[in-house]
């Protein structure tokens, strides 16, 4: 192998730049340079192998990773992670050979550093638009609306993990560089670091930043004078100040950790998560957990303890979900590569060996580690990020040429070609499996494209297409059973109908390859209450009463919130002629759910029991209450106003005011305050609570419908048809409540409904008359 920088930089810089530029998308698509890289090894004729603390580290770490994809409870996740780091350890090695000449070293620190850089313009000038949209708006107090700053469509907190990870880049290039032009250049960087770490608004950033400084002080006392600690302290204070000042208040609200409501919603769900993923890990699967990104299935188990908590895909905890996740046998692997971590940047600061310059790099590097490492204590960005786990990985890289050397092996050919051809196979092992997801996911898209163009045999060729591939794909499994649903079982509900609901397109041999396809499903993922409730529908089909009855209510345990399972049970209970419980029933969908108000269901429902409706919304309405009186729960408050808000106009308007100044960033508050508005005559003020609720949220149709209504009493009919139609299309297009669970299930894209039966959520939404609402644009665009 040729490692002479002076005959070939060219190659050199080339193959870094593509590694790196190619990595931070997609780790597996490196599978071809490592190929060639693995190839051109076979060049390589006798090799003295130092076997190091650092090699200890990412041994056992490799030997977890295979453990856990083999005892993996769902292998179509784990197997990409496993890529992934089959990936970093060839790199890791490769990285080895190569810095053994410190100018590849020095070149993959620049390369670093310059790619960040670029990243950090493009943050900023991403955040300034971001600021100024919502300062438009009247929107000043930022740290509400984080939840809408994605960087490149990444969510807030992840994207300033991958920030953090560049410091120690950015302030080693800072240190080695003599030209002046460079430093100014690394100067202005670490400013950018400082700015786009506090445009997040992120605590567990503000703490990591804190502590790498923190670190880089204690380590550094023995290195520098402190009149020179002293300058370089101010100089970062300086630079923070300076950075913050656009946006002062918003960091000084951060700071105070827990002063907003959203704050403390996020700390309360934090520590719901951390609970669950520990009881989790140490009562399922303590020793080898659930596999590599299986957290959804895991985490399904327990449902959160509060109404107001949404179920989230994150453990917002690296540790745990490492836990859940690998067991303690990942737990132990990595802290081996922590430990080793440690011990090598505590020997060669001991040592006399290295010249200040390089102990100055190595506290930079190993503070960099520990900020990251604080950073995921409160958010799990490593194990859910591409762009992080690569990044975070070459600060590691970075250690090599510090790395205590334990042992020297000499390689032959033969031993080296043995070696090769292993790491081969198993390139090839992954490039198959990676080129197998493009295939499941090609044809997984085609299915969901033909699946809502109402091709049902298209869709289903498609999806049998990927199952080849994947027979025991949960996500797979689960839209060939909608796609069998479709057409062929379906529900009717009204007022006039004798039992309220009753049966259309029920094919029963279609239901019972229905029930199958669902209990191969549960096999796979046994606490997915979606699931169950689809299930449940289907034996409640065939008259199989018991089942269903079991079935709906293991929905109900595994996620006691979902006003769409006691939705569910409600109709089985009218159908059964069962009239127990129908009002407990009607009072959780109704207090869950105060959108349902306005759906075909309530309206149909009225008509036929008017007695129970008004029992179940006056029990709906003071349970909220009571709850409110103990807990002052600003969300539960939201839903009370929306119930009382025909009732109790001057009441709910107060409620939506105390909502919407604690919690700005939620889109309903605005859009029931602009109807309160709407009713009493303030058509401005409706106006422009609709706009802000849109602003916030411009894929809500009811928004969209409450517009249209507003533009029709102003006679502008052009706006009126406009929204009508963007409010059919929402309505068309409405999502069940597991979409983001379903989406993450798989790392496949998910049918936006994946209830059975279709229509049970079209009619628990706010309705949107179809049929005359398309006459009523036809018309218009007919004649205009």
């Amino acid at each position: 192998m040729n490692l002479d920088f002076k005959k070939s930089p060219i190659t050199i810089i080339a193959c870094i730049l593509m590694i790196i530029t190619i990595g931070f998308w997609k780790i597996d698509l490196l599978l071809p340079i490592i190929f060639i890289l693995l190839i051109n090894g076979f060049k390589i004729k006798n090799f003295d192998f130092q076997f190091s603390i650092l090699d200890i580290g990412f041994l056992c770490v490799l030997a977890s990773e295979i453990i856990s994809y083999i005892f993996s409870t769902y292998q179509f996740n784990s197997l990409p992670e496993l890529t992934n780091f089959y990936v970093i350890f060839i790199l890791y090695l490769m990285y080895k050979i190569l810095f053994n000449n410190a100018k590849y070293y020095n070149l993959l620190i620049s390369i670093i550093f310059s790619f960040g850089l670029v990243l950090l313009i493009i943050t900023i000038v991403y955040f300034f638009n971001f600021k100024q949209k919502f300062n438009l708006q009247g929107f000043y107090e930022l740290n509400d609306f984080k939840v809408f700053y994605q960087p490149f469509n990444n969510p807030n907190n992840i994207w300033v993990s991958l920030i953090l990870v560049l410091i120690p880049f950015g302030t080693i290039f800072l240190n080695i560089q003599k030209d002046i032009r460079f430093k100014i250049l690394g100067l202005l960087n670490f400013a950018f670091l400082v700015l786009c770490i506090l445009a997040s608004f992120s605590r567990g950033a503000y703490l990591s930043l804190i502590f790498f400084i923190l670190i880089v002080n204690i380590f550094s006392f023995k290195l520098f004078s402190i009149k020179r600690l002293i300058k370089l302290n101010s100089f970062c204070l300086i630079i923070m100040v300076l950075m913050a000042l656009p946006m002062f208040k918003s960091v000084l609200t951060t700071v105070s950790v827990n002063k907003t409501l959203s704050q403390k919603r996020s700390t309360e769900g934090r520590l719901d998560r951390w609970s669950s993923n520990l009881h989790n890990g140490l009562s399922d699967k303590p020793f080898f957990g659930w596999g590599q990104k299986n957290y959804v299935l895991a985490h399904s188990k327990n449902p959160f303890l509060k109404e107001d908590l949404k179920f989230s895909t994150l453990s917002n905890n690296t540790y745990l979900q490492t836990f859940l996740e690998k067991g303690l046998v990942g737990i132990i692997a990595y802290m081996i590569l922590l430990t080793s971590i440690i011990i090598i940047t505590f020997k060669r600061l001991r040592a006399n060996c290295l010249d200040r310059l390089k102990k100055t790099h190595l506290i930079l590097i190993f503070s960099g580690l520990m900020a990251f490492f604080v950073r995921e204590l409160t958010f799990s960005s490593f194990l859910n990020n591409n762009s992080v786990y690569f990044l975070a990985f070459h600060l590691v890289f970075l250690l090599i040429p510090y790395d205590v050397n334990l042992k020297k092996i000499k390689l032959t050919k033969r031993s080296i070609n043995g070696i090769i051809i292993l790491l081969l196979c198993g390139n090839l092992v992954f490039s198959y499996g990676s080129l197998q997801r493009v295939f499941i996911n090609k044809n997984n898209n085609e299915s969901i494209n033909s699946f809502n163009k109402n091709n049902k045999l298209g869709s289903l060729n498609s999806i049998n297409q990927a199952l080849k591939f994947s027979p025991e794909n949960i996500t797979l499994n689960k839209h060939r059973a909608l796609i069998l649903a479709k057409n062929s079982f379906e529900i009717e509900i009204s007022s006039e109908t004798n039992g309220f609901i009753s049966f259309i397109k029920s094919n029963k041999d279609t239901l019972n390859i229905l029930k199958e396809n669902l209990d191969n499903i549960i096999g796979i993922s046994p606490f997915d209450d979606e699931i169950y409730h689809n299930k449940a529908w289907v034996h409640f089909a065939l008259n199989e009463k018991d089942s269903a009855k079991l079935f709906f209510d293991k929905a109900i345990k595994l996620n006691p919130y979902n006003s769409t399972y006691y939705l569910s049970k409600l109709l089985y209970n009218l159908k059964n002629d069962d009239l127990r419980n129908l009002k407990d029933y009607l009072c959780k969908v109704i207090r869950y759910s105060p959108e349902i108000l306005e759906s075909f269901f309530y309206a149909e429902f009225s008509k036929k029991y008017p007695t129970l409706v008004f029992e179940a919304r006056r029990e709906a309405v003071r349970g909220l209450r009571e709850t409110i009186t103990k807990e002052n729960n600003i969300i539960l408050k939201a839903r009370l106003a929306r119930l009382i808000l025909d009732e109790n106009p001057k009441e709910a308007l107060i409620l939506l005011n105390e909502v919407i100044e604690k919690i700005p960033n939620l889109n309903r508050p605005w859009l029931y305050r602009g109807l309160i508005y709407f009713k009493k005559g303030d058509t401005l003020q409706a106006y422009n609570n609709y706009k802000k609720s849109l602003f916030i949220n411009s894929k809500d149709y009811l928004g969209r419908k409450y517009l249209s209504e507003y533009f029709h009493s102003m006679n502008n009919e052009k706006k009126y048809i406009l929204n009508l139609d963007f409010a059919m299309y929402g309505f068309k297009n409405i999502t069940s409540d597991n979409v983001i669970k379903n989406a993450d299930l798989s790392s496949l894209r998910p049918i936006h409904n994946s209830y059975i039966p279709f229509k049970l959520l079209e009619y628990k939404k706010p309705f949107i008359d179809i049929v005359n609402s398309s006459r009523i644009v036809e018309e218009y665009y007919l004649n205009n």
